[in-house]
């Protein structure tokens, strides 16, 4: 498969190294330099998988064009890499408020560009996925007032976090934020993967294929996480509690510039800031409990 990118950026010389830097694997880049032609090429009808914007730019900046489209039902699921010379904690911040997930810190390198797109484009073909599959779920599911799941491998959270997911008012959000906790109960809680090996086995490219060897380990085999739902007219209140040692999670619940750039770890801020309205863990940190409120 090639995945279509599109670069924006006032200085020409920086959309050459990216075009360059991409040159060798599956995409074909669109180069703009300017906000306003970025909006053109997305209006133009052309599919776009991934967008690396930079921040500071003439004219409209990253953080105006972010506005224009995040706003906009056909463009506001793209991923957008956000390029910038610095990322403070107050930028990170107002990225994430306008949907940006993923950074570059100027000057990159090649690896470091490559291992943050795969993971952007990642989630955006879960988005497909997950948006097909919704669309199949049965209307009676709204009728569930609580329900308990088992959880052990990958295939377990996917298939629970679409039929959960159907039960929010917002599900295509708040499924991004169901499936990175259970996917955290899974492969941390239970099987034990660190954030350091994970960040090397996503640069690999063989993460799915740890996951699926330690399930197999005696160790591991017959652990499982527990994800149980309660609903009623004025919230619904979403438990996962795993079998592992928990972690700290607390600097995990914001985006720390630290980590701006790493290939993961963004998952669990991702659903403390659009998923859920609260998110609480509980010492040792193997059990969280999402709340998100039906009345505002």
């Amino acid at each position: 498969m090639t995945y279509h990118i599109l670069a924006i950026d006032d200085e020409l010389t920086n959309l050459i190294i990216l075009e360059e830097y991409l040159s060798e694997g599956n995409y074909e880049v669109t180069s703009v330099q300017s906000a306003q032609a970025g909006l053109a090429q997305l209006e133009s009808g052309n599919k776009f998988h991934a967008i690396l914007l930079d921040r500071m730019m003439a004219g409209m900046n990253g953080m105006e064009f972010l506005e224009q489209i995040k706003g906009n039902d056909r463009y506001k699921h793209i991923p957008v890499i956000m390029q910038t010379a610095a990322a403070t904690q107050d930028q990170i911040a107002e990225g994430i408020k306008a949907g940006v997930f993923y950074y570059l810190t100027k000057p990159f390198k090649k690896n470091v560009l490559i291992s943050v797109l795969e993971s952007a484009l990642k989630d955006f073909s879960v988005y497909d996925e997950i948006k097909t599959k919704l669309e199949q779920v049965n209307a009676a599911l709204h009728r569930i007032v609580s329900c308990s799941f088992l959880l052990q491998n990958l295939d377990d959270v996917s298939n629970v976090s679409y039929y959960i997911a159907k039960l929010y008012p917002d599900p295509e959000v708040t499924i991004m934020g169901l499936k990175e906790l259970m996917i955290n109960a899974v492969e941390h809680g239970n099987l034990g993967i660190t954030y350091d090996e994970k960040s090397e086995l996503n640069f690999k490219g063989i993460w799915a294929k740890e996951v699926q060897n330690r399930l197999s380990l005696p160790e591991y085999k017959d652990k499982y996480a527990i994800a149980s739902l309660e609903k009623n007219d004025d919230q619904i209140v979403f438990t996962i509690e795993d079998q592992g040692r928990g972690f700290d999670w607390e600097k995990y619940m914001v985006m720390d510039p630290m980590r701006a750039t790493d290939n993961h770890g963004r998952g669990i801020a991702m659903s403390n800031i659009l998923s859920f309205d609260e998110i609480e863990y509980v010492a040792p940190g193997n059990k969280v409990i999402c709340r998100k409120n039906l009345k505002k």
